[in-house]
């Protein structure tokens, strides 16, 4: 049944709490904006508390970075913009906490509002924003939902975040109890659903809600799409594009493109803790092979998508299921075949080789053989039927099929007319 609030609007309401939203264009920022949008297009009143614009550059974007809280009203969503430690170079666990730290600290000054919302939904990889729900749970008694986009810790040791054993064990003990306050939650990949219902104490339900393609990314993407089935040339044209952080390990992979003889033209179009690195390793060594740029905007990204041969997508070794990354939806809804460097048994190795998305490689291969990197001239024989498995399994993802089960889970988690525990036996039996 609907609740009716003080100002008579009859929505259910829901709190969305999360660390990267428009105009950040990476780490999700499009696709929770999306969904956040599209919430709200579907009748539910969408309150959203961000941090303040800065990623993936790492810098103040909006030269709003303070204690003033920031809110204005766009796409149907009220949004909070809040302050909060801004590194130059977050590669260090003191860094790390000081952002985690914080921003909760930041988003702690709301806590004691007097306001009413029906669920809130805290996305995570951020442990502040699933912090900050679980103490607007205690206090207001308000149904938690995880969404865990990466699973914080697993992500850090990857990383190389976190390096001891003992920080280690007590960082996750933490995540673990900060989890377990929440009543469902949910991941993006099947290996990740798996890992969490590991973790769980109350047997939450885990759903399994894929990212898909933000709505105006996809409309440039379909605009720019080749369909004429051209195979690359003698001169594979290679692109990476998105965050440069540790969990890329892309400074590792140029170096290795750096010592093999082959012929090819790999552009980099990126920002992130660890750009510059790549970007003064490049002008060191001066191969004209090479060109590294800034992040293109939706347009000019699906410009290089299109002039691409493959869409270069590399995660540091040891990743296990703690992610998986979101560029590989504009890769596969391009029809660029992938080419990956990961472990086999990562949430990306698994989607790239199950679905044959493109030449795949393991670290271990490149680094004995760098030329092995470069898909050959007898790799090109199989580019149609790569791009055409991109295809399929981009039409797989559903984006309206995934933002209706999260409005349908989030209107049934909303209905205080049923106990709790009866609103989620109903949505587990939604997976």
């Amino acid at each position: 049944m609907e609740q009716t609030d003080a100002s008579g609007d009859k929505r259910p309401r829901v709190l969305v709490v999360l660390n990267h939203y428009l105009p950040d264009s990476a780490g999700g920022g499009e696709l929770f904006t999306d969904l956040c949008e599209s919430l709200a297009a579907r009748g539910l009143h969408i309150t959203v508390r961000a941090a303040v614009s800065y990623y993936p550059e790492w810098i103040d974007k909006t030269g709003q970075n303070g204690l003033r809280i920031g809110r204005y009203h766009e796409g149907g969503v009220d949004v909070e913009r809040y302050g909060f430690h801004i590194p130059k170079t977050p590669s260090s666990l003191l860094h790390r906490l000081l952002i985690e730290s914080s921003l909760f600290l930041s988003l702690a000054r709301s806590l004691f509002r007097r306001e009413r919302y029906d669920v809130v939904l805290a996305f995570c990889p951020f442990a502040a924003c699933v912090a900050y729900g679980a103490v607007h749970r205690l206090l207001h008694k308000t149904p938690l939902w995880v969404n865990v986009q990466d699973i914080p810790v697993a992500a850090a040791a990857a990383g190389g975040i976190v390096r001891g054993g003992g920080a280690r064990r007590l960082l996750a003990g933490v995540e673990n109890r900060l989890f377990n306050a929440g009543d469902i939650w949910s991941s993006v990949a099947p290996g990740m659903v798996r890992d969490l219902e590991t973790m769980r104490t109350r047997n939450q339900p885990v759903l399994h809600l894929p990212n898909w393609l933000h709505a105006s990314l996809a409309k440039h993407i379909a605009s720019s799409r080749d369909a004429s089935g051209s195979t690359p040339g003698p001169t594979p044209r290679l692109l990476y594009s998105g965050n440069i952080g540790r969990k890329q390990d892309l400074l590792r992979l140029c170096k290795l493109l750096h010592g093999a003889d082959d012929a090819f033209e790999f552009a980099i179009h990126g920002a992130g803790a660890e750009a510059d690195k790549v970007r003064d390793w490049l002008a060191s060594v001066d191969d004209t092979r090479f060109s590294m740029r800034p992040l293109s905007d939706e347009a000019g990204f699906a410009k290089a998508l299109h002039d691409a041969d493959y869409f270069v997508i590399s995660e540091r070794p040891g990743s296990g299921n703690s992610y998986m990354p979101s560029k590989l939806l504009a890769g596969v809804a391009a029809e660029t075949p992938i080419l990956t460097i990961s472990d086999p048994g990562s949430p990306l190795g698994v989607a790239v080789r199950s679905n044959d998305l493109g030449p795949w490689k393991s670290w271990d291969e490149v680094e004995a053989a760098p030329e092995a990197i470069v898909p050959s001239a007898d790799a090109a024989t199989r580019y149609g039927e790569w791009r055409d498995n991109c295809r399929e399994y981009s039409a797989s993802l559903g984006r309206e099929q995934v933002i209706g089960r999260f409005e349908q889970a989030l209107r049934v988690l909303a209905d205080s007319t049923t106990t709790l525990d009866e609103r989620i036996a109903a949505i587990r039996a939604l997976d």
